[in-house]
């Protein structure tokens, strides 16, 4: 399993693959909570998708997030155009 995987070679873990295990904690809850959710078709369907996401973060994979490519640099910050504003003197 994906700890055992980890034991053996510590490395950090993404944030990404941290939400992998809590939808897989989800997963199990939503079947255990509701034993007739857990033989329909969807439940099935889900088990399968969670299945392939653990096993491509035991295995290193990047998940689909980190797949994604970068998002796009924010569009510059214009400045405020400055005033000629008069100056006031200090006096001691």
């Amino acid at each position: 399993g994906v700890f055992s995987v980890w034991k053996r070679r510590p490395r950090a873990v993404s944030a990404e693959e941290c939400d992998v295990l809590n939808a897989a904690i989800d997963v199990v809850g939503r079947q255990l909570k509701d034993p007739a959710y857990s033989e329909s078709p969807q439940s099935r369907q889900e088990s399968r998708d969670i299945i392939a996401k653990l096993r491509a973060v035991e295995s290193g994979q990047p998940t689909r997030a980190e797949s994604a490519p970068p998002p796009a640099a924010p569009p510059p910050v214009l400045a405020a155009p400055q005033h000629d504003l008069p100056q006031l003197a200090v006096v001691a």
